[in-house]
C-alpha cells in the first residue's frame, strides 16, 4: 500500500486509541495488515527510474500532507496522531537499501533477510488495478479522518 494510505491509517489510530503505547503498536501492526490488502504496483515502472522516484516523492508529499492537515486542524492531538502515522509507514523504511541499489543498477534485487522476505510475501497482490483499492481506502480514510478532526 502507498505510504499516504499507511499514514492516514496510522493517524486515525492515533486519534482514536487513547493509550499512546497501544496506539503506536497498533499503528505499526496496521502496516502489515494494510499490505495484505490488494494494492497498487506497476511492473512497468523500472526500479530506480525517474518514474519510480516521482511516485515515491509524490507519496512522501501525501504522507507529509496528512501530518500538516493534523497539525493545522487538531494541534492538541497532532503529536500522537503524527507519530502513529510515522509508525504505520515506518516498516517501508526497510526498503531503502534495496531502493538505493536499484538507483545504481536499475534492477529489482531479491529480498535477502527474513523480515524483507516476509514483507514481500504478504504483499500478494500488487498490480495496477490495485489503484482502485488504494483510492477507495484513501477516500474512506479521509472521510473518517475529517470526521475525527472536526470533533
Amino acid at each position: 500500500m502507498r505510504a499516504t494510505n499507511h499514514a492516514l491509517t496510522g493517524a486515525i489510530i492515533g486519534l482514536t486509541v487513547g493509550n499512546p503505547v497501544a496506539a503506536l503498536g497498533a499503528a505499526f501492526v496496521s502496516h502489515f495488515i494494510c499490505d495484505i490488502i490488494p494494492h497498487y504496483e506497476d511492473p512497468r515502472i523500472i526500479p530506480g527510474s525517474k518514474d519510480q522516484v516521482t511516485l515515491l516523492l509524490t507519496d512522501c508529499v501525501g504522507a507529509i500532507g496528512v501530518a500538516t492537515f493534523l497539525f493545522v486542524l487538531r494541534p492538541e492531538a497532532w503529536f500522537l496522531a503524527c507519530w502513529c502515522a510515522f509508525f504505520a509507514t515506518s516498516p517501508d523504511l526497510m526498503w531503502i537499501p534495496k531502493f538505493k541499489t536499484s538507483l545504481r543498477t536499475k534492477k529489482d534485487t531479491p529480498s535477502k533477510n527474513l523480515i524483507t522476505k516476509f514483507h514481500s510475501r504478504i504483499q500478494w497482490f500488487q498490480r495496477p488495478i490495485g489503484a482502485v483499492v488504494e483510492f477507495a481506502w484513501a477516500a474512506g480514510a479521509l472521510i473518517l479522518l475529517a470526521k475525527l478532526v472536526v470533533i
